[in-house]
């Protein structure tokens, strides 16, 4: 007799596997804090003393033009990203004591190297753009935190979680799952044979979209890289080309090119429309800085960051 595991939403459930379960974890603990934050609003300094005041003004996210601070119960959002991981675990088969989870800490080399060609301009910065969008919620350090009871947890500073997970299933290649929600890594790391799992969900939609597996081959991988560093990453304010989306970039690059190809492709977009390139710098230079900034494959295994640069003899 076969039996089936089923989940409460009708999904299938496979078998347990073996597989080291590679998880870019950063949206996972962002998602946790902000289902469980909530708002609290402080009637007024006549209905506290002194120093109650004082100490409610202390809370990083204290806002004095609305008399509010935002707070969380961390057990509940440390709770609601482990049911995430579970959740994911089960739908790929996956073992707790075999998932690694890793996350974003603090600065990397990125943040230098758009720092290093606009010194004087802190709005071209890497990032820069996501003081203006609001705030990250509360208790992200401390749900992370959380998290390291249930999994293996590592934290990333010269780098971005995205390239320490990269380099992982470049290591491991058909012996690792890849969980991660953003494209910038799924779509841009090749699965050797094992595909990545896209945890990003949104059931509440017209059309509703589910966790699901996701292909990706070494062309694929390559050529996503050079369409990126062409058509930029709004989100962490990397240029590329403005006005140029996937559909324009096709002038230069399509799918299926070498990279020699597809370096000479990407040079001749920046020779042609790159506009922002300061004093000193060509628009060769722009082009590469782009790569470097979208690139997710510059940290080797020693930890070690090797920048990129076209694999040609003769750069123009």
């Amino acid at each position: 007799m076969i039996t089936i595991d089923i989940d409460a939403a009708g999904n299938v459930l496979p078998e347990k596997n073996d597989n080291i379960i590679i998880v870019d974890a950063d949206t996972i603990a962002f998602a946790a804090c902000s289902v469980k934050e909530y708002t609290i609003e402080v009637l007024g300094e006549e209905f506290h003393n002194k120093e109650a005041m004082e100490e409610i003004r202390k809370k990083p996210s204290w806002d004095e033009n609305t008399l509010t601070y935002r707070d969380i119960n961390i057990e509940e959002a440390i709770l609601h990203a482990k049911g995430k991981m579970d959740l994911i675990l089960d739908r790929i088969g996956g073992k707790a004591e075999n998932t690694e989870l890793h996350f974003t800490s603090g600065r990397n080399f990125r943040y230098d190297l758009l720092q290093e060609v606009f010194p004087e301009d802190p709005d071209k910065w890497y990032k820069a753009n996501r003081g203006k969008r609001k705030p990250r919620p509360v208790g992200l350090k401390e749900v992370k935190k959380g998290l390291k009871k249930y999994f293996k947890s590592m934290y990333h500073t010269k780098v971005e979680a995205d390239d320490y997970v990269v380099m992982r299933k470049k290591q491991l290649k058909d012996k690792a799952i890849l969980v991660c929600v953003d494209k910038d890594v799924y779509k841009n790391c090749p699965d050797y044979g094992q595909p990545h799992w896209n945890y990003y969900e949104a059931p509440w939609l017209k059309n509703p979209i589910k966790m699901r597996w996701m292909e990706t081959s070494e062309e694929e991988a390559m050529y996503n890289q050079y369409l990126q560093a062409i058509t930029g990453d709004k989100s962490d304010n990397a240029p590329g080309l403005k006005g140029i989306g996937p559909k324009k970039a096709e002038q230069y690059i399509v799918p299926g090119m070498t990279e020699e190809e597809l370096w000479y492709g990407l040079e001749t977009a920046y020779s042609r429309n790159c506009k922002y390139a300061p004093k000193g710098k060509t628009t060769v230079d722009m082009a590469i800085l782009n790569m470097r900034l979208v690139n997710v494959h510059q940290l080797k295994e020693d930890g070690e960051i090797e920048l990129w640069l076209p694999k040609i003899k003769d750069i123009k």
